[in-house]
Parts: structure tokens; sequence; C-alpha cells
């Protein structure tokens, strides 16, 4: 447990003391505390801190705590010697035709944007319309700060412009919300737009 305070309080600094715990982990930063300890502790501890991290979760759901984290051990890589290795198939290219086919404006410029601008779920969920214009998108790192400033994709473009017609929203406000105006996605949204990531990551498929 104090390996896992020690890799917390390092991360987070000041924040874990102001910022509520299930807003500050997210499913990278759970990856990367367990990557973390993979090049410090044998495979027997990896999974010892695996599962002592999740009695954390299950004791912090109780009162008078009552924090939920917006993931689950469903929902990330498992550690510690017991992933199984599963026989996974690439959606065609028919399927992904078919799936853009159906999809909302939102799914849309989900998928555009990341295979445009490299986004992933935590930039998806903070991402603003003060963030982007025509030439390029200025966004910050979440934990860092760092600036990101890269040129925007004519295709990205677009459909944020689609995007925006049809949900208009504020300067400061957030590009994608839940019908409960929650940041995170739900799990069924998560895969879906993963899917079609690693399909464009294995086609080497290009944007114009």
């Amino acid at each position: 447990m104090i390996n896992i305070l020690r890799w917390c309080k390092d991360r987070y600094e000041d924040r874990l003391s102001r910022t509520p715990f299930d807003e500050l982990m997210t499913e990278t930063d759970y990856e990367s505390m367990m990557f973390h300890f993979i090049k410090q502790l044998s495979d027997s501890q990896i999974n010892k801190h695996r599962q002592r991290f999740w009695n954390i979760v299950r004791f912090a759901r109780r009162g008078p705590f009552k924090i939920r984290l917006p993931f689950g051990p469903e929902d990330v890589r498992s550690f510690g010697g017991t992933e199984t290795r599963k026989q996974r198939q690439m959606p065609t290219v028919e399927m992904i035709q078919k799936i853009l086919s159906v999809a909302s404006e939102r799914e849309l410029l989900w998928i555009w944007m990341g295979l445009g601008l490299g986004f992933g779920n935590d930039d998806l969920a903070r991402a603003q319309p003060l963030h982007f214009d025509a030439k390029s998108y200025d966004m910050r790192r979440g934990k860092t700060g760092i600036a990101r400033y890269v040129l925007m994709r004519p295709m990205v473009w677009l459909y944020l412009q689609e995007y925006l017609k049809k949900y208009p929203r504020q300067n400061d406000e957030l590009l994608f919300v839940t019908r409960n105006r929650y940041k995170d996605f739900d799990r069924k949204q998560r895969s879906f737009y993963l899917i079609l990531l690693t399909w464009s990551a294995q086609n080497n498929m290009v944007l114009s």
C-alpha cells in the first residue's frame, strides 16, 4: 500500500489533497502506475499491488468516503500474470464503413479527432471549442500543463463545424457531455472509439 500511496503523491503532488481521487485517477494513470511497479517489483509483488489497489477502491465506495472511480478492473489491462491471450479479430473495411454510416455526429467527431489529432479519452473529455480553429488546435495536457500546439486537419475541422451547428457550445463549455452532463464516457462508447483507433493503426490509415 505504501508504494501505491507514494506513486499517487509523486503523480498528483498537492492536487491529491485538493481534488477528489475519483476526479484524478484515470485508466491511463492506473496503467502508468502498474508499469512503474513492473520496473521495480517481481511478478508476485505486481499481482499483490494490483489486488491491493482494487481492495482500496472497493473500500472507498463505502461511507463516509463514497468514492467511485469512473472505471473498473474490467476496463483496464490486467497485470501480475493474470492476463489471458485472446484471439482478436480486427474489423474489416466493410465493417468500419457500416459503423461510420450509422454513427451519430458526436461519434463521427470522436473518430476523426482520434485519428487526425491523436486524441484519447481524456482529451475528448476535456475538449472545448476554444481549443480549436481552422488552422490549429492548442490544448495543454491536463496533468503536466505542457503546451500542445498542432496543425488542424481539414477533415477534423469539417466534422467539428458540423457538430457545433447541431450542438452549439460556448467557447469554454465541454464539447462532449452525456445526458447527465458527466465528463466520462460510458464503457460501450469507449470500446467503440478504441476499436476504430486500433483498426486505423493496423491499416495505416492516413487522413487528408
